[in-house]
């Protein structure tokens, strides 16, 4: 709460991959599944739990190295929590569903 924050959101990670294991270290095929928990912030009650699953562009492993297809990964991974938990309001320029 002191650093302004709302919500505090703990990420487990229950499985990582980034190679195809039919392939070999031939491919890249990243795969991922999170335990998240989120907690108000200040508050110690859970406020939800979900399972994240995320996974990567498949890419051919001799396309670049492993390390920064890792990261690109990572970034994606965190791409989708942090919209997950981002606001989203309505643009007023895009009429309502009706």
């Amino acid at each position: 709460k002191q650093l302004g924050a709302d919500y505090v959101i703990d990420v487990q990670i229950a499985a990582f991959r980034v190679y195809d294991p039919e392939t070999g270290r031939n491919m890249y095929q990243g795969a991922s599944r999170m335990d998240v928990t989120v907690y108000a912030a200040g508050v110690e009650d859970v406020k939800y739990q979900y399972t994240q699953q995320s996974k990567e562009v498949d890419e051919p492993a001799d396309m670049s190295d492993v390390s920064a297809y890792r990261n690109k990964f990572i970034d994606h991974i965190v791409l989708e929590l942090a919209s997950r938990h981002t606001e989203h309001t309505s643009d007023s320029r895009v009429a309502p569903f009706q």
